[in-house]
């Protein structure tokens, strides 16, 4: 038998938050306040402009992959505590940029707004 329970509203929902590849935006340090660590985090982020303009995407609580290859890659990607949600991109380095949303090897964002929600 399967039984279901409406979820609760989230106790922290932050307004969309600008983040970039570019090196000195692209960490974001968002304090949630709410004196523990979260049970869930969800991180969303939306491109503000191009192909995929307004939809959004997951951020993940990984870091998918080193950027020492010359392939296409990209993710957000967050770790949180009892008083921050820290979100990054696949910032540029070794001079094999990434991507923040990577949706194919042809269309690629470096720029997009974000949620957060705990």
């Amino acid at each position: 038998m399967v039984e279901g329970r409406p979820m609760r509203s989230p106790d922290f929902v932050s307004d969309w938050l600008y983040l970039s590849v570019d090196k000195g935006r692209d960490l974001l340090k968002v304090p949630h306040g709410l004196g523990v660590v979260p049970v869930l985090v969800q991180v969303a982020a939306k491109p503000p402009s191009g192909p995929n303009k307004d939809f959004v995407f997951n951020g993940i609580g990984e870091i998918p992959r080193d950027d020492a290859f010359d392939e296409p890659y990209g993710a957000v990607s967050y770790l949180y505590d009892k008083e921050f949600v820290l979100v990054t991109t696949m910032s540029r380095g070794n001079g094999h940029p990434g991507k923040a949303i990577l949706t194919n090897s042809t269309r690629q964002h470096s720029e997009y707004g974000r949620k957060y929600s705990c």
